[in-house]
Parts: structure tokens; sequence; C-alpha cells
């Protein structure tokens, strides 16, 4: 059984995980290990919290993020494809592509042109 002080431990340490990517997503380096070192924990132990609490691997709450961040700067700015790669972290435009068609079932240009993706509740 998990002692109440674990598992509270484990929940503060998921959230400062989380919010590290929340706060550095824009950084086209952020990674495992840079994460690891900003939140006191061996990559290791990073990658089975953040799977053990929420299911989902870093990469994947990377990425989520800054699909988000990219979908409000579609829809607030008009800043190009590749400006909006660069602001939430992606160094090039192709990577942004195919992680937004991954997540939204479009590029980011046929949202940008047309407002809607083909994910569900979107």
């Amino acid at each position: 059984m998990i002692e109440p002080s674990t598992f509270a431990t484990r929940n503060v340490r998921c959230s400062a995980i989380l919010k590290f990517i929340s706060a550095r997503y824009g950084d086209p380096d952020l990674d495992l290990e840079r994460a690891a070192v900003a939140v006191r924990l061996s990559r290791y132990h990073l990658t089975r919290i953040l799977k053990r609490e929420t299911g989902f691997s870093f990469a994947h709450h990377i990425r989520v993020v800054r699909i988000a961040q990219a979908m409000e700067l579609f829809r607030t700015t008009t800043l190009s494809v590749k400006e909006v790669a660069a602001r939430v972290g992606y160094s090039n435009t192709n990577v942004l592509d195919r992680n937004f068609k991954r997540v939204h079932g479009v590029t980011p240009s046929a949202y940008r042109q047309n407002g809607t993706t083909s994910a569900p509740g979107q």
C-alpha cells in the first residue's frame, strides 16, 4: 500500500515536471535531460513518474503543450507558420506540421485557413 506522504510527493513531483514543461515549451533545446536536472530527478524517475501519474510520456506532454500554444497563436495572430513554429519551440516547420497533423488531423496551414480540426471534440 502506498503511504499518503509518498503519493503526495509523487503528485508534487509530477506537478513540478508539468509546470517546467509549460514554462519552457518555447525552448527548442527542451529535452528530458534538462527537465530532469531542473526538477532534481533522474531521467528514469522523471519518465516513470509522468507515465504513472498521467499515462503519457515526457515527449507527449511537450507535444501537447506546443501544439495547444500553436493553435492559440494561429487563432489570435497573423504570424507565419515558421514564426509560430519558432515561438513554440520547433526548430523547423516540418516538425510542427507533422506533430500538428498527428494531434489534430490537419496541417497548421489547413487549420488556419478553415479554423477547424478533424480531432474529436475540436
